[in-house]
């Protein structure tokens, strides 16, 4: 009897543990841009808000009569308010590249599901003269929309009640 109410216990322990679990938080950045050229911006990618990292980047640059159409997925530098792209067809190795910024501006941060200002241009650059960009066009319309996705995470609670239930099934040898 007293075996069955320590499991009884424990899995009401586990199931109040579960409950009350913590949540990481993964936001997703709906994300477009016109630029002077005509071309226009447009994609999402995810922040976790827990490791600061950046997921699933996908930018398509189309339209415009400088930079043609174009996929920006490599992750090429990232800050606490900027996050700077490269094309798919160069990479993180880049000569004569085409980058893509989206920056925060006025004190936003990533995690900010609303920022007040966002600062977009693309340039075209090379390893030795990047912060001499070249035929750089500013986005004089942007827009950066962020929606919280919970990721459920078990608490410390939660896998101690699991492990003591698993303690309890256990077969007592003598």
């Amino acid at each position: 009897m007293k075996h069955l109410i320590n499991k009884i216990f424990l899995t009401l322990f586990l199931f109040s543990a579960c409950i009350s679990s913590a949540n990481a938080v993964l936001i997703n950045y709906d994300f477009s841009a016109t630029y002077h050229d005509g071309s226009n911006a447009a994609g999402d990618f995810n922040y976790d808000t827990e490791t600061t990292l950046f997921s699933d980047i996908l930018i398509e640059l189309t339209g415009g009569s400088s930079w043609g159409d174009q996929l920006f997925t490599v992750n090429h530098y990232v800050s606490n308010r900027a996050l700077v792209l490269l094309d798919v067809a160069d990479g993180p190795d880049y000569n004569k590249d085409t980058v893509f910024h989206i920056i925060l501006q006025d004190g936003g941060k990533w995690g900010d599901l609303a920022p007040s200002k966002v600062y977009s241009d693309i340039a075209e650059c090379d390893k030795s003269h990047c912060p001499a960009r070249r035929n750089l066009d500013v986005a004089p319309v942007t827009s950066l929309i962020g929606t919280v996705v919970n990721i459920p995470e078990p608490t410390p609670f939660a896998l101690l009640g699991l492990a003591l239930i698993g303690l309890s099934f256990r077969k007592k040898t003598k």
